[in-house]
């Protein structure tokens, strides 16, 4: 199989995101450029060069309704999935990747199990984050140890054997309190916790189930959207660009040091023979 260099990763990756926009067109479902993404959107126009993957935030009651979406019905689409902890073995990740299963992805990771998943884009889901940020960090800290407990379940390797063995001890014991399938069960786990600690009246969004890091925002940073260029396509991004990055970067047209400009992720992606 051939292996994709970051500018192929790049180039694939925006026809996802191509695919991804006309899909959200004819559901009428709305989404935002998110993250490094959408640093790269303002910054460079696009990707940040050595960026080597998309980022997108989606109001929940649009991400529901993607999850549902059948793919393999959509002649347009079928390449496509949505993968989750409920619908992909080994997955372990709280927010969604929208993949293109005509490449596959590998991991280098040691502690991440193989999965079956190809070229991907992070689909972020944004929920009510309760009323204070002493509460929204309160309800982070439990979704983060639910996180860690799922991640200990479905492996306890690590890259070294000092830090393999409590690891694996954890894995075990796991695995022994939530049984088998419990990646079939998790999804009620996570919406009772947003069932109980938020409400549409909540002051603040953000992404409690799975964060890049602990950030609540205030609803009206999300309340209108724009259409930009990101290379040569057209897609969306908060009104409000320019106070959410400030908030979660501090001065985010600056480029960071030479060291830090290369990926940060651990896999290989492959086009499928």
């Amino acid at each position: 199989m051939e292996m994709l260099g970051v500018k192929q990763i790049q180039g694939e990756t925006l026809k996802m995101l191509k695919d991804f926009d006309d899909l959200c067109t004819n559901l009428e479902l709305n989404y935002f450029i998110a993250y490094g993404s959408l640093i790269g959107a303002i910054r460079h126009k696009g990707f940040i060069p050595w960026d080597d993957d998309i980022d997108i935030w989606m109001p929940r009651k649009d991400f529901d309704k993607l999850l549902k979406y059948e793919f393999y019905k959509d002649i347009d689409f079928n390449k496509y999935k949505i993968c989750t902890r409920s619908n992909t073995k080994n997955y372990a990740y709280g927010m969604a990747r929208f993949s293109n299963q005509e490449f596959k992805y590998v991991t280098t990771d040691i502690s991440e199990k193989d999965v079956d998943m190809g070229l991907f884009i992070d689909i972020y889901p944004l929920d009510n984050y309760c009323s204070s940020k002493e509460e929204a960090y309160k309800l982070h800290k439990k979704f983060k140890i639910l996180n860690k407990e799922y991640f200990f379940y479905l492996s306890g390797k690590s890259n070294t054997l000092l830090k393999t063995i409590p690891r694996m001890i954890l894995h075990i014991l796991i695995r022994l309190v939530y049984g088998k399938n419990w990646d079939q069960r998790i999804n009620k786990k996570i919406n009772s916790y947003l069932e109980k600690y938020t409400n549409k009246d909540d002051r603040f969004i953000g992404v409690p189930v799975w964060e890049l890091r602990f950030e609540p925002f205030e609803k009206d940073l999300f309340v209108g959207r724009k259409r930009v260029v990101f290379e040569n396509i057209n897609v969306w991004i908060p009104e409000k660009s320019d106070i959410i990055l400030k908030k979660m970067y501090g001065n985010y047209m600056e480029l960071p040091p030479i060291s830090e400009q290369i990926p940060h992720h651990g896999y290989k992606v492959y086009r499928r023979n």
